[in-house]
């Protein structure tokens, strides 16, 4: 579903390599996305309206940056399952999805962000497409590792 989250200045959204199951939407206030590849520096300025985390979203790939309340911040999120509930019944979405997904700069992304190969990314593409045209979701582009494993360790 759709829900609004209201975070204080300085709070952290996500960070490099947390599984990307939600899209967030600015409604009011400022997101600072910062990029581990140089040196944790502010890259970007998400302000009311913007979207951000959208290609580790739609790619379903982990997040390559690290997201952070720049101030009082309110952000509309949308989760991936009702996404893929919207996908299902609105051919629109559907196809501004495929349009998206063969688009240069959700290769550029994953070549760039993730370091996927150039078959490899025109494999998940081919991928992906299939499964927006016979509605499953979108496969994840990049393997993505929940820490359940190391959690386990830490609590023996």
């Amino acid at each position: 579903m759709l829900f609004r989250q209201e975070c204080p200045a300085g709070a952290t959204l996500y960070r490099v390599h947390d599984p990307c199951d939600r899209l967030y939407i600015v409604e009011h206030g400022e997101v600072e996305l910062l990029d581990p590849e140089r040196e944790m520096d502010a890259f970007d300025r998400s302000r009311d309206n913007d979207a951000f985390g959208r290609m580790a979203f739609f790619t379903r790939s982990p997040h390559a940056t690290l997201a952070r309340a720049g101030s009082e911040v309110s952000v509309w999120v949308l989760t991936r399952d009702a996404l893929e509930r919207l996908t299902l019944t609105s051919p629109n979405l559907r196809n501004a999805l495929i349009d998206l997904v063969r688009g240069d700069e959700v290769r550029t992304y994953l070549l760039e962000r993730h370091r996927l190969t150039a078959d490899a990314v025109a494999d998940w593409i081919d991928s992906a497409v299939a499964s927006l045209v016979k509605p499953g979701g979108i496969p994840p582009a990049v393997r993505v590792e929940r820490g359940d494993a190391a959690m386990r360790r830490c609590a023996n």
